[in-house]
């Protein structure tokens, strides 16, 4: 992921050099008339036939997508999820499938055949003023990709980071084996699942019993869900209110109370346990029914 972030940084510094358009201001049917004056002046019919029907048949379909005065962060925006259909007046019986190829066909064109022809016609200078509105397009579409991959790291952080809940051996193999179900391994867009298995040993938790304050260790089998809003995950007060995650699952203690007990010993006590970020509460029935508070920290790394 840092490799792809470092690779957009690269690609934008490529192409800051172009002459600068306000996104917010262009439009698709600048965009299509900045190619086709492109073809005009670059007189691309004769240089490349092929190239040039190519590009005619990829802007007859942008200007027939009833979408021309969309602007480039639009656009972009649109490419950049399936949102094209939320945007695309059906009425032109355009698909927006169509559409989408049409823009990137369109962009690459511009990189390489009509660019090159363009240069050859006129200058560099020349070709960079026309093809303008295609550069502002381009620029939105990498702008809004490096925001993605920070979001992506950011949530990567908080699922892995320092910050994050530590896992004993058991629970690393675990989760490794459940990469592959939805919600614990990336999805298609490259992001951390929300869910990570717990298999825990917890010999801290504290209540309270016969007139005095005791020691219960607990055995916890659950799910630990994360959540990758900006506005969770901080630190002090915000984060006990909007912590980086919460737990809840099994408990399962020992039939006497006691601090490094084997929860499974004897007549085994069950019940749940939940979590608000580092905060756990936990209850167990029986005949020595508990109810428990600790917090979530391992005393051995890896271990417990």
């Amino acid at each position: 992921m840092a490799r792809r972030l470092i690779r957009l940084v690269i690609v934008v510094a490529l192409f800051q050099p172009q002459t600068a358009v306000a996104q917010e201001s262009v439009t698709l049917r600048d965009i299509v008339s900045a190619m086709d004056e492109a073809r005009t002046r670059s007189n691309l019919v004769a240089v490349d036939p092929e190239i040039d029907a190519e590009l005619g048949a990829h802007l007859d379909v942008l200007r027939s997508s009833g979408m021309l005065e969309h602007t480039a962060v639009e656009l972009a925006a649109a490419t950049r999820i399936p949102r094209m259909s939320a945007i695309a007046r059906t009425a032109s019986g355009t698909a927006p499938q169509r559409v989408v190829v049409a823009l990137y066909e369109v962009k690459g064109l511009r990189n390489n055949e009509v660019r090159e022809a363009l240069e050859a016609a006129t200058s560099v200078e020349e070709a960079r003023r026309v093809l303008a509105p295609v550069t502002a397009f381009q620029t939105a579409q990498l702008d809004l990709s490096i925001e993605d991959s920070v979001r992506v790291l950011r949530m990567y952080e908080r699922k892995f980071g320092p910050a994050s809940a530590r896992l004993n051996g058991i629970e690393v193999l675990l989760n490794y084996a459940m990469q592959r179900l939805p919600g614990f391994g990336p999805n298609a867009a490259s992001e951390p699942g929300p869910l990570e298995v717990i298999a825990s040993y917890s010999p801290t938790y504290l209540t309270y019993g016969d007139g005095e304050p005791r020691m219960v260790s607990v055995s916890e089998l659950g799910l630990r869900h994360y959540f990758f809003g900006e506005s969770w995950g901080g630190s002090g007060l915000k984060g006990v209110i909007r912590p980086a995650y919460m737990t809840a699952g099994l408990a399962v203690a020992s039939e006497d109370d006691g601090a490094m007990r084997w929860p499974w010993r004897g007549d085994a006590r069950l019940g749940g346990f939940v979590s608000w970020g580092q905060l756990k509460v936990a209850y167990v029935a029986g005949e020595n029914q508990r109810l428990m508070v600790s917090r979530q920290f391992q005393i051995v790394p890896w271990a417990f």
